[in-house]
């Protein structure tokens, strides 16, 4: 039977501020997908931009990965550079590591042809034990596959299976004609809305990057093709395709490479943040009626802090932030609360970014005075907010944690400063710090 079947998705490679692997996401990722039930993983592809990670970043990734992992599913991973030399040293790597197989693909910037591509997969499979699969994506190296190309490797052992990225789908029905014979030999689509169409015609799985955000849909796509259901899984696939449709938003800002990373990572983020915000809204109602004031819940994005839920106050005089308002975090309750968990290197490059840019007479535009009130901060449990967004405004707020202990939103408490007296923020504070502890514990 084939050695790999089934959704492989090419997993994301989270950043932080400072282009660093954020590891602490990058391990939620993996756990999701392995939560969802995907058959294997693939680190290191076009979707993990690894074009843009170094030798020892690489290594650091393949190794997470497996450990993560921890058999629970296979991991792929992509050794792409442009010479064979290169490749075969990141192969020997991932083999060290733990891989169970290394993808690759033509060599490309130097002009190669057929032949030379060829000898360029022998010499890499002869360097290692390891399978290797061919990955064919004309569009980032230059050079598509031929259809007698991978059935050459394929029937002499060199390549194991074959990853389809090269939108040409009738190439890809003739090569699994042309190998139907051999049992071991696989391919896969590299597409996400015509998965149905290329396991009908014969497929043994797909690698789809939307599968990041919505890696149960393709979990129950294979399932129902599977069991013969090609109507559902019709109704499956043209409801991923809608959701595919985030990759063009921001078409015509930037590239369509950055467009499809970049909205598979907003869209898995959000998800995590929409379970926050669902789980959490029991314990922010309660608050609001506690307090009388409206209650809001944020996060960090980007360096600043997004607001993506809140409870109104039942008075007409209130706070009011519509969702997915953004603001400095040094002038938010739930911004403040948030830098006071993050470690302070991260804090500095936040606020060198951005910068302390004041909005009233009460921001604070120094970054000592920002550490020190930092600190008070966390040692109380929560953060204030004294009328340093808006005049007549204030807020206090609390951290929210993940099961890593990792700060990931803020809880606050928020109103006109008439009602938001500085004895009232001394009664608020525990009361806020209690619903964030609620909130954590029910996000596990």
């Amino acid at each position: 039977m084939p050695l790999f079947t089934g959704v492989v998705p090419p997993v994301v490679t989270p950043l932080t501020a400072d282009f660093g692997v954020d590891w602490g996401s990058f391990t939620r990722t993996l756990e999701h997908l392995i939560g969802a039930g995907v058959h294997g993983l693939f680190v290191l592809g076009s979707t993990s931009e690894v074009v843009f990670h170094d030798e020892p970043t690489r290594r650091r990734i393949v190794e997470h990965a497996v450990k993560v992992a921890n058999g629970r599913a296979p991991v792929l991973v992509g050794v792409i550079d442009p010479t064979t030399d290169r490749v075969i040293g990141h192969a020997r790597i991932a083999e060290a590591a733990g891989a169970d197989a290394v993808v690759v693909t033509a060599p490309f910037y130097t002009r190669t042809n057929q032949a030379e591509t060829i000898d360029h997969f022998r010499y890499v499979r002869t360097a290692i034990d390891l399978p290797v699969i061919a990955y064919d994506i004309p569009v980032c190296v230059g050079m598509k596959l031929e259809r007698a190309t991978t059935v050459a490797l394929a029937r002499e052992g060199t390549i194991a299976g074959l990853k389809d990225s090269s939108g040409d789908d009738g190439n890809l029905r003739y090569v699994l004609q042309d190998m139907r014979n051999d049992a071991g030999f696989f391919g896969m689509t590299g597409s996400e809305i015509v998965v149905d169409s290329c396991l009908a015609m014969g497929a043994h799985g797909v690698v789809p990057g939307l599968a990041n955000v919505d890696p149960h849909g393709y979990v129950r796509l294979w399932t129902l093709m599977q069991a013969g259901d090609h109507g559902g899984a019709r109704a499956e696939q043209e409801r991923l395709c809608r959701l595919f449709e985030m990759v063009w938003v921001s078409l015509g800002r930037t590239s369509a490479g950055s467009a499809g990373v970049g909205a598979f990572k907003t869209g898995s983020a959000f998800l995590r943040n929409r379970r926050v915000a669902s789980m959490g809204r029991a314990a922010m109602h309660a608050l609001m009626e506690a307090t009388g004031e409206t209650v809001n819940l944020g996060i960090e994005d980007d360096g600043e802090v997004v607001f993506i839920s809140q409870i109104e106050s039942h008075d007409t005089l209130r706070a009011f932030f519509r969702a997915g308002s953004r603001g400095a975090m040094h002038a938010s309750g739930v911004g403040k609360a948030l830098l006071a968990e993050f470690p302070e290197h991260r804090v500095r490059q936040i606020c060198a970014v951005r910068r302390l840019e004041r909005f009233t007479e009460h921001t604070i535009t120094d970054l000592g005075k920002l550490l020190s009130e930092l600190a008070q901060g966390r040692r109380n449990g929560w953060a204030l907010d004294d009328e340093e967004r808006s005049l007549g405004m204030r807020c206090v707020a609390a951290p929210i944690f993940n099961e890593h202990a990792e700060a990931i939103a803020g809880v606050s408490v928020s109103g006109p400063a008439v009602r938001v007296t500085p004895r009232k923020l001394d009664d608020y504070g525990p009361m806020v710090r209690r619903a964030a502890d609620e909130i954590t514990r029910s996000i596990g």
